[in-house]
């Protein structure tokens, strides 16, 4: 580990696959890192096809454009929109769907999730791409679980991180607070958790896999280019099925009228994100 300019960089051993070591290294730190698995010609033709697409969004008005500010969660808009985030993007392009069906996601995944069952281990909470523009501030430092403290020792939650760019010490990387998990608890963002904070460096092409328990955040992006990766985010399938035993906003009677109330106690109010429709 290093610093440079008060903060801290981590370069992780890059796993060629996973395996007992790599499990060992997540179990610990909270988090882990895969050499890439993706040709380059695919990096590129991903990452082009993704341009394309949040282009797209920005000139059809629909985009999901916010503003890292400190002391607030993401995705609040401003007029500066120094990041972007392209949401449902399997539903955007064929391209992006070797990523969930590489034996890479699946098996860590398996692992991550694992527990005796006869049902499905996980399921795909979503798939998105993330760009940090020149100037993007630094990310609140959180967790991915949305349950009251204390958290659970177990998983509900994990996320990939395909990078597009590489983590560089200036561009933005992805910083984590290794061992962070074991707190089970959520970051009140004072001083002392902020300098826990260690930014990864890393090549283009890695995958990294984060706990959804462990503290991290987005760092700002002080270089002249935009740093873009692929977050998949996964969560136990039982969260699926406590919150849509039924399904009900597909199984859904239109000769039915709901009361406002019960309409939102069936999720049948709520609206796609940002972009999420604009294929």
């Amino acid at each position: 580990m290093i610093s440079l300019s008060n903060m801290a960089f981590i370069e992780p051993p890059l796993f060629s696959a996973f395996n007992e070591e790599a499990s060992i290294f997540l179990d610990g730190n909270g988090f882990v890192a895969f050499e890439s698995q993706l040709s380059s010609d695919f990096i590129v033709a991903i990452r082009a096809r993704l341009i394309e697409i949040a282009a797209k969004e920005a000139e059809l008005g629909v985009a999901c454009l916010y503003e890292n500010l400190p002391g607030k969660n993401g995705n609040i808009i401003n007029s500066l929109s120094r990041s972007q985030r392209v949401w449902n993007i399997l539903n955007k392009s064929e391209l992006f769907h070797a990523l969930p069906l590489s034996s890479l996601h699946r098996d860590t995944m398996r692992y991550i999730f694992k527990r005796s069952t006869q049902h499905e281990l996980y399921k795909i909470s979503s798939f998105q791409a993330n760009i940090l523009k020149s100037g993007a501030l630094q990310q609140k430092i959180h967790i991915d679980s949305p349950l009251p403290d204390p958290q659970p020792s177990w998983q509900i939650k994990a996320n990939t991180i395909t990078l597009l760019d590489e983590f560089t010490h200036f561009n933005g990387g992805t910083m984590v607070v290794p061992g962070s998990h074991k707190y089970l608890r959520k970051p009140i963002g004072n001083s002392e958790e902020l300098d826990q904070l260690v930014s990864i460096i890393a090549p283009v092409g890695t995958t990294i896999v984060t706990l959804g328990g462990l503290w991290h955040a987005s760092g700002s992006n002080q270089s002249n280019h935009s740093r873009i990766v692929i977050l998949g985010s996964y969560c136990a399938s039982y969260c699926i099925d406590i919150a849509f035993e039924e399904i009900h906003p597909i199984v859904r009677n239109p000769d039915i009228v709901f009361d406002p109330v019960l309409e939102s106690m069936l999720s049948l109010n709520r609206t796609p994100k940002e972009g999420s429709v604009a294929f």
